[in-house]
């Protein structure tokens, strides 16, 4: 074998048979160079000039099967030989990947992708380092102005031009996994000297404790033990104090503050409505910011809290009918606050607020799916983590206005971002997959997973003939995924990630219809189990929920909110127009025996909504209206969807005592579950992996 000088293989190119190559196995591959570029295939990472980037498994894949064929075209089919072991993808899956390859290209310099038409792609070597976008040259004045700059020494104007050229963007210069191991870490906060680090940790999300450790290592230190969920953590502007919320189910949060020192905790006292938030402790340390609602129909809204007196007051006023406000993050030089606007389901705002004149601006009115929080230490740039259309990022958005800036991306879904002094920032790992189960049988067994490729997961809905229908992903293809009994899963719909939920089968078993985006805002899709398209339903309002069909097929029943609350709206065939079915105050409804059935705003329970509404079961509560189905004359609901394990009740309809119908061990509780009507058995969206762990980055402007 061939070595580079400093003993590195040197990847040849491929032999006649290239398409007999074995798929690409990333563990077994060796180090190598494209040009400056080192590449580390079995760690998921390639380093140029000291930094690092870890990039995600197929796409690191694709870049060894393009580096052994360096100079040669490599066509679709052997990338998927290659890279998907064959499996059956379609062209989006392709171009996502190559797109996700360029973007590290333009990253790390070293190299480029050409696409040959109609016949593949090369990986082509160059000399440059990292690419910037080139705006256009100067002219006119902007010419006169550079040119007198250069001749008369006018440093200041030509820095100015400079930076009009060629833009400064933020970029992680290296990273290190801070906290990991099997159990579940997460909200993490940077002290105010950069020293520490505290977080909220626990095998699970109903006892989680605050612990803090050195950022430059060593053991943690757990400095609660409350009986009680712990999470939300915020250093006081001193470092002497924590700020965090307590979570006890049935029972709104509270806020506490605990001193560093080992005194006793301070009970700030509850939220109105909210069972969990998040909390902020304000730059002058005399106010934290927090998220609660003043009822259960108002949208959430950030609320101030005066730490000596207890007062409390709206500080933000979303505007009726939206989702809320939350994800709280205060600029260092306490001039700027950055939350999100959640507009319904589908949109979510980012927003920036002068704290000096209170006027609020919108920075992005499409930002779903991102967390902000972090703030760069100038002041000038908000920073947020998340997965969008399937890339796992951080983007950088100037609070002056522009458009955002890519910082990283990387091979695990990033939540919550926090920063710390010197351009530090901690991130929250997610690795947390659920795929589509059959409930265990028998009392202390295991979900059956259906998928063995991990793939389909969400809401399931099942059919009268026992077809099972799923939102959810599988090689990169994300939509409505349908299985016959005896088959395996196909692609029903094509959509983008998150954008489909709510899935119900028509009477007859003939149709779906599932909530999702239609022209830019909330609405319902109907499509034939033959991939007949029945058109769309968009909603004038802020948000659905999951529709259900009349008896007779012909009418859809869902829940809306609108700018006054949440109510039932009806909408007959040929499916134009929803208009509005019940008053107001119901979450969910489901239709049985002719009769409507429904949870409230303002009380636990399913209720029976014809005439006088009556309850006919006491679960499930506000917070998870739609944890529940009606099968075989009975409610179905979750008792605790947190429970260890959750299980699935039966309360029937016409009386009598509720009974345990199965266990469902690693529940996702943002998505309900389904009962075949042929055999009784639960389907659901069980945890395959729960691990979130912290990474700490180095971020710089280059």
């Amino acid at each position: 074998m061939r070595l580079f000088a400093d003993g590195l293989p040197i990847l040849g190119a491929g032999g006649p048979n290239r398409r007999a190559r074995r798929p690409v196995t990333l563990a077994q591959q060796g180090d190598f160079r494209i040009g400056r570029l080192l590449v580390k295939p079995s760690r998921r990472c390639v380093e140029v000039d000291g930094r690092s980037h870890i990039i995600e498994p197929r796409v690191m894949q694709v870049l060894v099967t393009l580096a052994q064929l360096k100079g040669q075209v490599v066509s679709r089919d052997e990338l998927i030989h290659a890279c998907w072991n064959s499996r059956i993808v379609g062209e989006d899956a392709v171009n996502r990947t190559i797109g996700r390859l360029r973007r590290l290209a333009e990253i790390v310099g070293g190299f480029g992708i050409e696409t040959v038409a109609r016949v593949g792609y090369r990986l082509t070597e160059t000399s440059a380092g990292p690419q910037r976008r080139r705006l256009p040259g100067p002219t006119g004045l902007a010419l006169y102005v550079l040119v007198a700059g250069v001749l008369l020494g006018h440093a200041v104007a030509a820095a100015i031009v400079w930076q009009h050229l060629f833009p400064s963007h933020w970029t992680v210069v290296s990273s290190r996994v801070l906290v990991s191991d099997a159990a579940i870490e997460r909200h993490p906060a940077i002290s105010p000297d950069g020293r520490l680090i505290a977080y909220a940790g626990g095998d699970d999300v109903l006892s989680r404790q605050i612990f803090v450790r050195l950022l430059a290592g060593g053991d943690p230190v757990k400095v609660t033990d409350e009986p009680a969920d712990h999470t939300s953590v915020s250093w006081s502007p001193d470092g002497r104090e924590l700020a965090y919320v307590l979570y006890r189910a049935g029972a709104p949060c509270t806020l506490v503050i605990r001193p560093m020192t080992g005194g006793e905790p301070q009970t700030l006292g509850r939220c109105q409505t909210d069972e969990r938030s998040e909390v902020v402790w304000s730059r002058a340390g005399d106010v934290l910011y927090f998220v609660d609602r003043p009822s259960r129909s108002a949208s959430e809204r950030i609320m101030r809290l005066v730490i000596a007196t207890g007062a409390r007051s709206d500080f933000t006023h979303p505007p009726a009918g939206t989702v809320g406000d939350g994800d709280i993050g205060l600029s260092p030089d306490g001039r700027w606050m950055s939350f999100n606007r959640q507009i319904n389901r589908v949109t979510e705002a980012l927003m920036v607020r002068d704290l000096q004149s209170g006027a609020e601006r919108v920075l992005d009115g499409m930002c779903g799916g991102m967390d902000p929080g972090g703030w760069t230490n100038d002041s000038r740039t908000i920073l947020l983590a998340g997965r969008v259309n399937g890339d796992n990022v951080i983007w950088a958005y100037p609070v002056a206005g522009g458009p955002p800036t890519h910082v990283m991306s990387g091979p695990l879904e990033m939540g919550r971002l926090a920063t710390g002094p010197g351009d530090i920032a901690a991130v929250e790992l997610d690795n947390q997959i659920f795929s589509l189960a059959l409930a265990p049988s028998a009392k202390g067994g295991q979900p059956q997973f259906l998928d063995g490729n991990n793939a389909v997961s969400g809401a399931p809905a099942i059919g009268p003939g026992g077809v099972i229908a799923v939102a959810g992903g599988r090689n990169d293809e994300f939509g409505v995924w349908v299985r016959r009994p005896g088959e395996t899963f196909h692609r029903l719909a094509a959509a983008h990630v998150d954008e489909v939920d709510d899935l119900s089968f028509s009477p007859d078993g003939s149709k779906l219809v599932y909530t999702t985006e239609v022209g830019g805002g909330p609405g319902l899709k109907i499509v034939g189990l033959d991939g007949t398209d029945y058109g769309s339903i968009r909603f004038s309002g802020s948000e659905v929920g999951a529709p259900t069909w009349d008896a007779d097929g012909q009418s859809l029943i869902f829940p809306g909110r609108d700018a006054v609350g949440w109510r039932l709206w009806r909408v007959t065939a040929p499916f134009k127009t929803p208009q509005p079915a019940s008053g107001y105050g119901w979450l969910s409804v489901r239709v049985f025996g002719g009769h409507l059935y429904g949870v409230r705003v303002d009380s636990p329970g399913v209720w029976r909504i014809d005439g006088t509404p009556t309850r006919v079961a006491p679960l499930p509560g506000s917070a998870f209206p739609d944890l529940w189905t009606i099968s075989g004359g009975a409610i179905d609901y979750v008792d605790d969807p947190f429970g260890h394990p959750p299980r699935i009740m039966s309360q029937p309809i016409a009386g009598g005592p509720a009974r345990v119908i199965a266990e469902v061990p690693g529940y996702n509780p943002d998505d309900s579950f389904a009962v075949d009507p042929r055999t009784g058995a639960i389907l659901y969206a069980a945890t395959r992996i729960d691990a979130t762990n912290l990474e700490l980055l180095h971020l710089a402007l280059r």
